[in-house]
C-alpha cells in the first residue's frame, strides 16, 4: 500500500485498517483473536524514482505471485480507475502528472505502458527489500517510540546540538541552528508518532519545509539522531 500521510497519524490509519480487516477475516472464518502477529512496517518514499518504482511494484505484484489476472493490467480497468473514477478512494492525480501534466488521456496511456513494461517487471526493486520492510533505512514504524512532548524533545535536541531552544524554534538561518532543526525533524520522524504539521508549527516553518528536510538523508544528521536516541532518550 502506498499512502501519503496528512494530518491523521499513520498509526491511526493502520489501526483502523487492521481492525476492519480483522473483523472481516474472523467473521468469514468463524474465528476470534488476532490476525496480525506483528506490528506493521512502513518505509519512507522520499524520491520520485522510488515512487514510480513502487507504483510499478504494486501493479505487478499479482503477476509475480503467479496470479494470471491480466485484467488487472488491462486498459479497461485502468480506464475505470483513472478516467471513470469508479474507485473514488484512490488518489492518482499526482502520479499521472509525472507522466503528462497537460493531457490526462496521454498520461493514462503512458502510465499503462510504464506499468506493463515487461522489460522492467520486478527488476527495479529487490524483492527482499519489501519482504524485510527495509527499502530504505528510514523505518517509520518503530516499536520503541519516544513518549515526550515536542517541546521536551526540542529542548533535548537544542542542548545536544549546542543551541538554545529559542533559537531552535526561531526563523534564524545560522548553520548550527539549521543543523539542529534537521536533527529535530529526523528524530521526531524516526522515533515518534508526531506528524510533519506538528513539527512545522513548533519550528515556525511551513510543512513543505519539513518534507524537504526528510527528502535529503545525511549520514551526519542521522548519526546524531541515533546518538540522541540511544544515549539521551
Amino acid at each position: 500500500m502506498l499512502i501519503e500521510v496528512g494530518s491523521v497519524p499513520l498509526s491511526k490509519i493502520m489501526q483502523g485498517i487492521q481492525l476492519v480487516y480483522t473483523q472481516y477475516y474472523n467473521k468469514k472464518r468463524n474465528r476470534i483473536g488476532h490476525v496480525f502477529s506483528q506490528r506493521y512496517k512502513a518505509v519512507l518514499c522520499n524520491k520520485d524514482d522510488y515512487l514510480l518504482m513502487l507504483i510499478r511494484y504494486i501493479h505487478q505484484n499479482p503477476v509475480r505471485l503467479v496470479l494470471k489476472m491480466d485484467w488487472i493490467m488491462s486498459g479497461v480497468v485502468i480506464e475505470s480507475i483513472l478516467v471513470k473514477r469508479r474507485m473514488t478512494f484512490l488518489v492518482f492525480d499526482f502520479s499521472l502528472k509525472m507522466f503528462n501534466e497537460n493531457s490526462k488521456s496521454n498520461a493514462v496511456k503512458k502510465y499503462l505502458n510504464f506499468v506493463n513494461d515487461e522489460d522492467h517487471i520486478m527488476s527495479d526493486l529487490k524483492t527482499e527489500e519489501f519482504s524485510e520492510g527495509t527499502l530504505d533505512h528510514t523505518i517509520i514504524a518503530n516499536d520503541q517510540t519516544i513518549e515526550l512532548s515536542l517541546n521536551e524533545i526540542a529542548e533535548i535536541v537544542a542542548s545536544y546540538c549546542g543551541v538554545t531552544f529559542e533559537n531552535l524554534i526561531s526563523k534564524k538561518r545560522l548553520r548550527e541552528i539549521a543543523r539542529a532543526k534537521k536533527v529535530f525533524v529526523w528524530l521526531c520522524f524516526k522515533h515518534t508518532d508526531y506528524q510533519q504539521v506538528d513539527m512545522a508549527q513548533l519550528l515556525n516553518v511551513s510543512q513543505p519545509s519539513i518534507s524537504k528536510v526528510l527528502r535529503i538523508e545525511s549520514d551526519d544528521i542521522l548519526s546524531v539522531v541515533e546518538e540522541i536516541y540511544s544515549k539521551v532518550l
